[in-house]
């Protein structure tokens, strides 16, 4: 679909106080001599996950601690392969299968993404990860073009957590590009909104205001503030006509 905009919118006794302080002392220079011997395996995280690893077995926590670092990186095989033997010890673990959900939707390999974020879904023991994995199911759902699906799952996640402005945005694409329905995306856009605002959001609000019809004067409207909230109208513009074009 194209977007409609107008132009232009852009912290007792001395002696018996210096008998103390021998063994003090002494304690000191230990403790700093133990730490200056551990300072080269604990001065970073990757080090701290590598020793720990390298002194114990059986440690999928050490291995979903590294895998998750070394994502953050960009070094994703070698992550993966720690994710492998984490979930080889804990197949169930949430977090484990959010990192091998997003690896294998960044490769485009969706059903094997869609079985990942499904078992941390099922296996979260916290709101927060559970929403994320419906979250993800969502996206990997909408990339699949099955909008219903998809739905269910945004709306899965919002039971986990529901103020999650970008939830509502996709919902409101659904209603919009998937059910022809653009008056529960306004809501739905509203929504958003009303908990985030954003110039792309705006902007896909006044495009579904638009569609629905007579509601010419509140679109305009919401396109100058868009126009005033925006560092980049122009960044925005694109980034709304590519969500409209999914």
């Amino acid at each position: 679909r194209t977007l409609r905009l107008r132009s232009g919118q852009a912290a007792s006794s001395a002696t018996y106080v210096r008998w103390l302080a021998v063994p003090a002392v002494t304690c000191l220079l230990a403790l700093g001599i133990f730490t200056y011997r551990q300072v080269g395996y604990w001065h970073d995280t990757e080090s701290f996950w590598r020793r720990t690893l390298a002194l114990t077995e059986g440690n999928y926590v050490a291995h979903k601690g590294l895998a998750g670092l070394l994502y953050g990186q960009s070094k994703k095989e070698e992550a993966l392969s720690q994710v492998f033997a984490a979930l080889a010890i804990y197949p169930e673990d949430p977090t484990g299968n959010l990192l091998l959900g997003d690896y294998q939707h960044a490769r485009g390999n969706m059903t094997a993404a869609v079985a990942a974020f499904q078992t941390a879904a099922v296996h979260a023991s916290t709101n927060a990860v559970r929403a994320k994995a419906f979250a993800n199911l969502g996206y990997a759902y909408r990339q699949m073009k099955q909008p219903e699906k998809a739905k269910q799952s945004f709306e899965m996640s919002l039971q986990a957590m529901p103020n999650q402005p970008t939830i509502f945005v996709q919902l409101g694409l659904i209603a919009q590009l998937d059910e022809n329905d653009a008056a529960a995306a306004v809501r739905r856009f509203t929504h958003a909104m009303v908990l985030q605002p954003t110039d792309v959001g705006m902007l896909l609000l006044a495009n579904a205001l638009l569609e629905e019809g007579g509601h010419d004067k509140e679109a305009n409207e919401i396109l100058d503030r868009a126009a005033r909230l925006s560092k980049n109208i122009n960044a925005a513009e694109k980034q709304a006509k590519a969500l409209l074009q999914e």
